[in-house]
């Protein structure tokens, strides 16, 4: 008996050793735990991204594949890939300390929806890290006492490691009320030196006051609706000397129509997320795009822009790396065919309500990172990678490449 499953374990390992990840992601669900524990352990020292996604198509979170510390894997918490950066899930204090003792030297973390950890304990958590170097929250949802603990504890790590040559923290904030605004000005974090800040506000002019020259940004998404005037976000924007990507969401043509005049905040625009697209008319959009030469995120979903606009878009927004074209009834096969050829740095897609085929997806896939479609579409066992994780589809700020 225990031969016969040493051969089948050798087997599969041989086999899995010649075959790109593509081919083999199909088969993964279907291995026992015990022999798929086996095959992860062999694989990790070898190649740690390949590891993680062999474990990440599996999804099985809560079952301890190794017992090597790059791999563990705590219920709740994801392991991206290059080893220390972690993704917490909601979870409460035990698994944030399972967390902390498991990897003493956590440098990054993605921390989402965090209003189930209690205050003291995220306020040590982010104190007594030796060092951070790349943070991103996300929860708009929380109250103001968590967020007002985690950037505290930032602020005096922050503090602590002033005197490190070359030291900075990326701090990625996304999806923040006007209600909760108010916690993050009144920690003054964005004052820091040693930070870099990419930020997703729902803000007022008077709030915005506080933020104007800070050199710190280097990414602001203004999200959901605002009440600002066009003049007000042109000079917020242009006080901004180190700002390199800007996202904006519009919910009304009109402000699109107004935002077109101002040519210089145009170029500067990084990321554009519209909503009512029926409502634009195609020549119209495409003559807007054209003075948007950074554009690398744009969403349009159930536009009925034609195949032949949006190539004419890759020509003009060149840099496009994420693309939601979702709800759109004009995609032929003709169109996905020159889509593919043309589209050289577009790593992210949303195509759910499309017409497109299987053969067609998995076209994109041997091309692309992540491709989003609805949970029950009959396309969804093209993919094989659900959830998608890296590339955030979000309703708040836009999509993130």
């Amino acid at each position: 008996m225990i031969l016969k499953k040493t051969n089948t374990f050798l087997i599969i390992l041989l086999f899995f050793g010649f075959l790109p990840l593509s081919k083999i992601e199909a088969g993964l669900g279907d291995l026992p735990d015990e022999l798929l524990a086996s095959v992860l352990s062999e694989t990790i020292d070898k190649d740690v991204p390949r590891a993680y996604e062999l474990r990440r198509v599996c999804r099985r979170w809560d079952y301890n594949l190794t017992q090597h510390s790059q791999m563990f894997v705590i219920p709740g918490v994801d392991l991206l890939p290059g080893g220390q950066v972690c993704k917490v899930r909601p979870w409460d204090d035990e698994k944030l300390n399972a967390l902390e003792i498991r990897f003493p030297y956590l440098e990054s973390i993605s921390l989402n929806y965090f209003m189930m950890f209690s205050p003291q304990n995220l306020e040590r958590f982010f104190t007594d890290r030796p060092i951070w170097r790349n943070v991103e929250l996300n929860c708009s949802l929380s109250k103001g006492d968590r967020w007002e603990a985690i950037l505290k504890g930032l602020k005096i790590n922050l503090k602590r490691n002033k005197d490190i040559l070359s030291y900075s923290l990326n701090l990625t904030i996304g999806g923040l009320s006007k209600a909760i605004v108010p916690v993050f000005l009144a920690s003054e974090i964005y004052k820091s030196e040693n930070l870099v800040l990419s930020l997703g506000l729902e803000i007022t002019k008077e709030q915005l006051q506080p933020l104007v020259g800070n050199q710190n940004i280097e990414e602001f998404d203004f999200c959901g609706r605002t009440n600002l005037a066009l003049e007000d976000v042109a000079t917020f924007v242009n006080s901004l000397p180190n700002l390199k990507s800007l996202g904006f969401r519009f919910t009304i043509p009109k402000i699109l129509q107004e935002f077109s005049k101002n040519k210089e905040l145009c170029k500067r625009l990084g990321r554009l997320e519209l909503s009512n697209t029926s409502e634009y008319p195609e020549d119209f959009l495409i003559n807007f795009l054209q003075s948007c030469p950074n554009l690398k995120t744009l969403s349009i979903p159930g536009s009925n822009i034609s195949g032949s606009a949006l190539l004419t878009l890759l020509t003009i927004c060149p840099l496009i790396q994420a693309l939601d074209i979702s709800q759109n009834p004009n995609l032929s096969s003709e169109f996905i065919a020159e889509f593919i050829r043309m589209a050289k740095n577009l790593r992210a897609i949303k195509i759910d309500g499309c017409n497109v085929t299987r053969e067609q997806v998995g076209m994109l896939r041997e091309q692309l990172e992540h491709i989003f479609i609805a949970w029950q579409s009959p396309l969804r066992r093209t993919v094989r990678r659900y959830p998608f994780e890296g590339t955030v589809w979000a309703s708040v700020g836009g999509i993130y490449a």
